[in-house]
């Protein structure tokens, strides 16, 4: 995808010119797929901490992953920009696409982010986040690998710094979302019921009268009223009241 795009914009550049754009837009790619596992892997594993709720962890991690492969785009769309406009004031010639590199840095951005998205989704809920974890640094490996392997450089330590940033990552955000759900903060209890003009409570604690209860007549204004009752060994009514 990325070597069809730079093929494309540089059809009529030397092959040393196409040759550095190429690396510039497989660089793009490399970086928009490391940071699309880690901004949704990040995100997800935080929500899927506060909340056992599929809805949250969905909402959140779509939001991230289009989010961030615009604002991929846009920053690599304005990076190479500046690049080739310094090329160009430099030597009169610049090599750089700003086009292919967008498009190559929101691809991968996308490629790289549903993967922890679909982790998290797919995978039952006692183990969503460890299975989410798990893909992640998979994936932060392979990206390492790969960008080592663009720069000329041996894939250790390059592999291995990015899983340990990725598993910072994933860290400090499931331990915040387990610290605020566990707190009640991130999605509190729902509000209870609340009370009608029309009702209110007797002296007795939990004692609910409501206007219509035959139970506990009352008046218009809340307050128990005067009811007249029949003695079953007597003719006269006599005035009680109830509550």
């Amino acid at each position: 995808m990325t070597a069809l795009l730079a093929a494309l914009t540089h059809g009529t550049s030397t092959p040393d010119e196409r040759l550095a754009a190429k690396a510039n837009t497989l660089r793009a790619g490399v970086l928009g797929a490391n940071d699309g596992i880690v901004s949704v892997a990040a995100i997800v594993v935080g929500v899927a901490g506060a909340t056992v709720a599929h809805g949250p962890v969905l909402v959140a991690g779509l939001a991230a992953l289009i989010g961030g492969m615009v604002s991929m785009a846009l920053g690599e769309y304005v990076s190479v920009s500046s690049q080739r406009d310094s090329e160009r004031a430099a030597t009169g010639t610049g090599t750089a696409s700003p086009w292919a590199a967008a498009a190559a840095s929101a691809v991968s951005f996308l490629s790289g982010g549903v993967l922890p998205l679909l982790a998290v989704l797919l995978s039952p809920a006692p183990m969503r986040v460890v299975v989410t974890v798990i893909v992640a640094l998979i994936a932060l490996a392979a990206t390492g690998a790969a960008g080592a392997r663009l720069g000329g450089a041996p894939a250790m330590r390059p592999t291995l710094r990015t899983v340990v940033g990725g598993a910072l990552a994933l860290t400090a955000t499931w331990s915040i979302g387990v610290l605020l759900g566990t707190a009640g903060i991130a999605w509190p209890a729902a509000p209870s019921r609340p009370v009608r003009p029309d009702e209110h409570r007797g002296p007795l604690l939990g004692d609910r009268r409501e206007s219509g209860d035959q139970r506990f007549p009352t008046s218009r204004d809340g307050a128990p009223r005067m009811v007249r009752a029949e003695l079953p060994d007597s003719r006269h009514p006599r005035e009680t009241r109830r509550g």
